[in-house]
């Protein structure tokens, strides 16, 4: 079921950003780079107002990124 998927992704979504949040702003950009994030991405969320939430936010886009398609069906 697409909504029940939905569900679990929003979840785990959730607990990477609870996870994150718990770091430093040095480890979470070290998270970042490990996972691939785009340098020009890492590099304008460093230049931010706010950069650990910047950070974070480019790291759960990237782990959404990682969907299966077959995860919307």
């Amino acid at each position: 079921d697409a909504t029940n998927h939905f569900d679990v992704w929003k979840q785990k979504e959730l607990l990477l950003r609870t996870e994150l949040d718990g770091l430093k702003l040095g480890a979470i950009n070290k998270r970042a780079m490990a996972e691939g994030v785009d340098d020009d991405v890492i590099e304008k969320a460093m230049d931010s107002d706010d950069p650990k939430a910047a950070l974070i936010d480019a790291l759960v886009a990237k782990a959404v990124a990682k969907v299966p398609d077959s995860m919307d069906a």
